[in-house]
């Protein structure tokens, strides 16, 4: 039979015995105390049996001869007593002593045979002679078994030999079935496992396997299976790692990009408006003067000017906002600020919205007090974008501009605006706050703009510890409401 795996029978380097010649070796142990055991119980069975029938030989004579032995003892008859022992030693020829003594202890029979010597296995027999109740003697027999000794383990030599060729038989039976069942098996298992661990293929298990290692194989297969997974999902992971670094790399690139833009329109600030406000300016003078400086002809023209002017610096002040907001560069300037004056100049601010679309503008003010702590440029410019954005949506409509500082709601500060104009769905709704984006591609070719009035009102909202909350509906209008924590 060959030798099983190293890999399988040797997995420390410590043991250099195979499974098969550890069971062999435990075999022949095995085998060898068993037939010794055999050997002894055999020895000390048949021993004490032939004894036992010995015994009851020698008891059956002494009972068949017990009133000659009575008559002899009490009357000291030497002759009858010499009669007696041939007749008991005619019986076996195990007997080596035989004495016969009176009530005193005075020998008067003593017989030895011939052919005495020390023997070790003596058994000693003795029987006490009783009539009418009182003792008249003794008996004693010294049984020798020697020769039959020989016999008994003649006898046991031979049934240990031949139980120890039935169990060696047995155990090299044994040891091919465990070899055949087992280590077969278990081998077949150990090498789909190395081959599965070097990535190569294996033998099968044979048919006629066990069930548990039909269930060990099937444990193998589901190890196979994990390891398997494990190793995609390593790979997966992998792949996730490089696309994660990928698109971490791309992303800090686009931030990196969109900061510099950032900080360029940001440092342009002062050189875009500087000219336009001088536009401003000057379309102001004139239109104050016009008397003087134009003619009137040309007014219209210079209210043009005027109002084109002020929707390109409101255009600029978005971008530019944004742009700080990005950056990193917007800061707030909170002071005691008085609420009416700033509602007239916003309200003023959008009316040639609401004029050139025919929208009426109805304001309601519910103030208990009328002056907050705020940023007055930024709640400014939040109002006119969200104003403004009603009045381009809006057409021949109305749009209601709310504000409530009432007892109730001293803690903050409500800014509602709305309208019935186009309205829009949830999908444009979760559009509207983001930087350069409209509600839809239509939306933007039929009332123009940049997209941005809406997004930079929900993050200079958001810089007032403030919030901006909308609801839509389509056809139907959109109301717009500003939250500011005081």
């Amino acid at each position: 039979m060959g030798t099983t795996n190293d890999s399988m029978t040797n997995p420390s380097g410590k043991n250099k015995w195979s499974l098969r010649w550890q069971m062999a070796v435990a075999a022949a142990l095995a085998t060898l105390l068993l037939s010794a055991s055999s050997w002894f119980i055999i020895v000390s069975t048949e021993t004490r049996f032939y004894l036992q029938q010995l015994e009851s030989q020698i008891k059956l004579s002494v009972d068949t001869l017990e009133s000659s032995i009575i008559e002899a003892v009490i009357a000291e008859d030497s002759a009858l007593l010499n009669s007696i022992q041939q007749q008991l030693v005619s019986h076996t020829d195990a007997i080596n002593t035989l004495t016969i003594t009176n009530e005193d202890d005075v020998v008067l029979l003593s017989w030895q045979s011939t052919n005495s010597t020390d023997h070790k296995n003596a058994h000693h027999y003795t029987r006490h002679i009783n009539y009418a109740g009182e003792l008249f003697g003794k008996l004693t027999i010294i049984l020798d078994h020697d020769k039959h000794s020989q016999e008994i383990k003649t006898h046991a030599r031979n049934a240990s030999l031949i139980t120890l060729a039935l169990l060696s038989i047995l155990s090299l039976i044994n040891i091919g079935a465990v070899r055949i069942l087992a280590l077969r098996p278990l081998k077949v298992i150990n090498n789909r496992l190395l081959h599965h661990a070097h990535g190569s293929g294996a033998a099968t298990l044979p048919n006629y396997a066990s069930r548990e290692f039909q269930e060990l194989n099937k444990t193998v297969d589901l190890l196979e299976k994990l390891t398997t997974s494990r190793k995609k999902l390593q790979e997966e992971i992998e792949q996730r790692k490089l696309a994660q670094q990928e698109s971490a790399r791309a992303r800090d690139e686009a931030l990196l990009a969109s900061q510099h833009k950032s900080q360029f329109l940001a440092s342009m600030s002062h050189e875009l408006r500087t000219p336009l406000n001088a536009i401003i300016g000057y379309s102001e003078i004139m239109l104050e003067d016009n008397k003087v400086l134009i003619s009137d002809s040309l007014v219209d023209d210079v209210y043009k000017i005027h109002r084109s002017g002020n929707l390109l610096l409101q255009l600029i002040n978005n971008l530019l906002d944004l742009s700080k907001i990005e950056a990193g560069r917007m800061e707030t300037n909170y002071q005691s600020t008085p609420l009416l004056p700033i509602l007239h100049e916003v309200v003023e601010n959008v009316q040639y919205i609401m004029n050139k679309n025919n929208n009426r503008l109805e304001t309601h003010y519910n103030l208990s007090n009328d002056t907050i702590e705020t940023d007055a440029t930024k709640l400014k410019q939040i109002l006119l974008n969200l104003l403004s954005n009603a009045g381009k949506f809006t057409k021949n409509g109305t749009i209601s501009f709310r504000v409530d500082l009432g007892n109730h709601t001293r803690d903050r500060i409500t800014f509602c605006i709305e309208d019935n104009g186009i309205g829009m769905d949830k999908r444009q709704l979760q559009e509207i706050f983001k930087p350069y984006t409209q509600a839809d591609r239509h939306t933007a070719d039929r009332f123009g703009g940049t997209g941005l009035g809406l997004a930079v009102a929900l993050r200079l909202a958001n810089l007032l510890n403030g919030r901006i909350d909308v609801t839509s509906s389509t056809g139907k209008g959109s109301t717009f409401t500003l939250v500011l924590r005081l």
